[in-house]
């Protein structure tokens, strides 16, 4: 496994986006309500940016997304920025606070399983939806 962030959950989940095309676009779904293909990623320093031609989504890690990634993302045609902290309200980033978007790991969890078609995930939306009643 690529190593490119200090902490190990981060480089988890690089490494789920890079192999993984249900999981990006089921977070870009989540955020334009459109299935968008051909997503490329890219690790950043402060960030994990989720793009194509159409598209930029810049996953918030670390501070210094502010100095270093954010000036070069706001040149982008049609870009986004997410976090899935949204208890993390740093006064670095209230510059523009109001763009991020907020993603709850639950729902995008939910979202990936949705968009899998496999016989595994299938049950595991079978046992999501039974109820007794």
């Amino acid at each position: 496994m690529e190593l490119f962030y200090q902490k190990m959950n981060l480089n988890q989940l690089l490494k789920t986006l890079k192999e993984n095309k249900k999981v990006r676009e089921s977070l870009i779904y989540m955020i334009t309500f459109k299935k968008i293909k051909k997503l490329k990623v890219l690790p950043k320093k402060h960030s994990i940016e989720i793009f194509n031609d159409e598209i930029s989504v810049s996953i918030l890690l670390y501070v210094g997304f502010e100095l270093e990634e954010y000036n070069e993302l706001k040149l982008k045609t049609n870009y986004h920025i997410v976090s899935f902290n949204r208890y993390n309200k740093l006064i670095e980033f209230k510059e523009f606070e109001s763009e991020i978007k907020y993603i709850n790991l639950y729902s995008w969890f939910y979202t990936i399983l949705s968009f899998s078609k496999n016989k595994f995930c299938t049950d595991l939306k079978i046992i999501r939806d039974f109820n007794l009643n």
